[in-house]
């Protein structure tokens, strides 16, 4: 493949990135819906990346959260309540892969080479986006995602998932496993094309994962991927418990380590 034929190095361009201002607010998605037709009423409207979080924490305990959520009529808008953590370069070469691996849908197959080569020295940007609004359920309750999509796939009708990790074996690392299938499978990802680099940031290596693949990876490491969404479950369902008919604004925040875990819930006054 002429991608790693050239050898990028993923780090290259991190000086000039633009990334995109922090917004955690869920309006996007509302458009979106309303344009579409589609109803959220009754629904929990957030990013696919605030229910990952939330869903992860019996796998991963370290990993800490918070959600802002207030009401519009019967609609609950969970927004992210933590602050962005500044680009480091490690987080960066995700955008940089995508940038090389992602070409126009209407680009002539004979331009690929030339335009792989444009796209080595582009300037990164995180400021253009391709988003889907997926509708999810966790037992009676009803969930509308947006989510950032890389791209379609070689087919031009299936989603694709575009990763990046240094040269280790995927399924040594269960907790990057997880998150990569439960993204993928939220947003209804078949596959994950994962970019392998090596310590200096050069890419050395493509491999292809059916995200239902890695389920029963993960079943074989002893971990249940099914149980994060048992979790969602009571999570939520306890929450309506608590919260029965109020409407009032709120804060959900979770806490701890492998030793301390503690969910908060934080009501608010109108």
């Amino acid at each position: 493949m002429e991608l790693l034929r050239l050898g990028p190095n993923l780090y290259d361009g991190f000086s000039l990135f633009r990334n995109k201002p922090h917004d955690a607010s869920v309006k996007p998605i509302l458009l979106c819906a309303e344009d579409a037709n589609i109803a959220f009423d009754q629904s929990i409207v957030t990013w696919r990346g605030n229910l990952t979080k939330i869903l992860c924490t019996p796998f991963l305990p370290g990993q800490q959260w918070a959600m802002n959520c207030r009401w519009v009529d019967e609609t609950l808008l969970m927004e992210d309540g933590l602050s962005r953590e500044p680009m480091t370069r490690n987080s960066f070469v995700g955008f940089k892969f995508e940038t090389l691996c992602m070409v126009p849908h209407n680009q002539e197959l004979s331009k690929l080479d030339e335009g792989l080569r444009q796209r080595l020295t582009a300037t990164v940007s995180a400021r253009e986006e391709y988003g889907v609004i997926v509708e999810v359920n966790l037992g009676e309750i009803k969930f509308l995602l947006g989510a950032e999509v890389d791209g379609l796939d070689t087919d031009g009708k299936t989603f694709i998932e575009l990763k990046t990790m240094q040269n280790y074996k995927l399924d040594a690392q269960p907790e990057r496993m997880l998150k990569y299938w439960l993204q993928s499978k939220l947003a209804g990802v078949p596959e994950i094309l994962l970019g392998i680099r090596e310590r200096s940031g050069r890419l050395i290596k493509l491999e292809r994962y059916r995200v239902a693949a890695l389920e029963g990876m993960l079943r074989h490491r002893g971990w249940d991927p099914m149980a994060v969404f048992a979790f969602g479950e009571q999570l939520f369902g306890w929450l309506s418990i608590v919260l029965d008919d109020q409407r009032k604004p709120f804060r959900l925040e979770y806490k701890g380590n492998r030793d301390y875990r503690h969910i908060e819930l934080s009501i608010f006054d109108q």
